[in-house]
């Protein structure tokens, strides 16, 4: 739903896609060309023409895909910058209509990083997807397909380990995002504990508090820490697999091939060709994996602004005239802890003013006074209390 200039353009971005793709996955076949020519070349002692033309034609392939990478970007950049546009503004105006106690409860740092790191999900959609994961993924289909024509068995036993190396990205990415989803949480809860001990700072001073704090936030940090800690270890366990999974897959590959020319059925350079393929196709598969987990995280942000999305907005119950107070204003059973905090401002509060009684509200700072003029204007909403005007709800 935000990405609508795309959906427009498709069929010109689908196209420079799908030039760009064959221009991609041409590449080997030019390789495999070179290999055949100076296979049979070398034979001969000369250099044919139609090798100089090989060379020259495989040149031209690599410059027009350099070519056509920086247009198909700009382009892609160009149709995109408006849907991350419209989808700021959008996220703008669905802000200003969410309750007011979110506002007052949630720091802005927070707010500009939540839409901050959303509108970079939406970037990334097109950098991350449509210009590294797609392509690649369709150029490895082609490139699987084609070679099972060039060498049925060597083709299979290049891709011997690429189920297994797929389940285990699968798995270890599904739990790295996992982690990084409850390690947001926990440096969440670090850093809105940290705004909250320095606004409350002269209470925590006044009631000798630091020690029970720095406590607070040694606990919360741990926490964030050791999450954080897990999902470093797990990066590194991926990036490892991958060394050794495409190591393995060329030793299997060279094995063979060996013991395929010793008996007389590949030659040398059909097993330079194959060991060149297993080397290029587990090294774009890993790496379409690592850009995909990255497009995770930036999606696990993407959906806490769609939560915001499906906050409910400001309830209109409708309007009663306010003609001053004729008997008394009243709190009933007031208790309030702010959003996104356990911190108790006010208990069990029970307060009527009478007309023309005149009542002062006097404690230290952070006792409460001012949020009980705002519940007052009604900035908070609850439900187990309630606050009457002449025995009316104010909501």
């Amino acid at each position: 739903s935000n990405l609508k200039e795309v959906r427009k353009k498709w069929w010109s971005i689908g196209a420079l896609m799908m030039i760009y793709v064959a221009l991609l996955a041409s590449s080997p076949y030019f390789y495999k060309l070179l290999i055949d020519g100076l296979e049979t070349n070398l034979n001969q002692w000369n250099i044919s023409g139609s090798l100089i033309a090989t060379i020259f034609l495989w040149l031209f392939v690599i410059i027009g895909t350099i070519a056509l990478r920086y247009f198909y970007g700009m382009h892609l950049l160009e149709t995109v910058q408006k849907d991350w546009f419209a989808f700021l503004m959008r996220s703008m105006k669905m802000m200003l209509k969410l309750p007011i106690d979110y506002h007052i409860s949630l720091q802005h740092g927070e707010k500009q990083k939540i839409i901050d790191r959303a509108s970079e999900a939406v970037w990334d959609l097109w950098d991350s997807g449509m210009l590294h994961i797609i392509p690649q993924l369709l150029v490895s289909i082609i490139l699987i397909v084609s070679w099972l024509f060039i060498d049925v068995r060597m083709t299979l036993i290049s891709l011997i380990l690429l189920p297994f190396s797929i389940w285990g990205i699968q798995k270890l990415g599904n739990t790295a995002y996992k982690n990084q989803k409850v390690a947001n949480t926990y440096w969440d809860n670090l850093f809105n504990r940290i705004v909250d001990t320095f606004t409350n700072l002269k209470v925590i001073r006044i009631f000798s508090r630091e020690e029970h704090e720095t406590d607070i936030l040694k606990e919360r940090f741990s926490r964030a820490r050791d999450a954080q800690y897990s999902i470093r270890k797990f990066w590194i366990v991926f990036n490892g697999l991958g060394g050794f999974i495409a190591t393995l897959g060329q030793a299997i590959t060279l094995s063979t091939g060996i013991y395929f020319m010793i008996h007389g059925t590949l030659s040398l350079w059909t097993l330079f060709f194959f060991i060149g393929f297993s080397e290029k196709l587990y090294g774009p598969i890993f790496s379409i994996f690592q850009k995909f987990q990255e497009t995770l995280i930036h999606i696990a942000w993407y959906e806490k602004m769609q939560l915001l999305y499906a906050m409910e907005r400001e309830k209109d119950n409708g309007t009663l005239a306010f003609h001053g107070i004729k008997k008394s204003l009243e709190f009933k059973k007031f208790t309030f802890i702010y959003p996104n905090t356990t911190r108790e401002v006010l208990k069990s509060i029970n307060i009527e003013v009478k007309k023309w009684e005149k009542v002062a509200l006097i404690g230290h700072t952070g006792s409460g006074k001012s949020t009980i003029v705002q519940i007052l204007m009604r900035f908070y909403s609850g439900i187990e209390w309630s606050i009457e005007i002449d025995g009316e709800n104010i909501e």
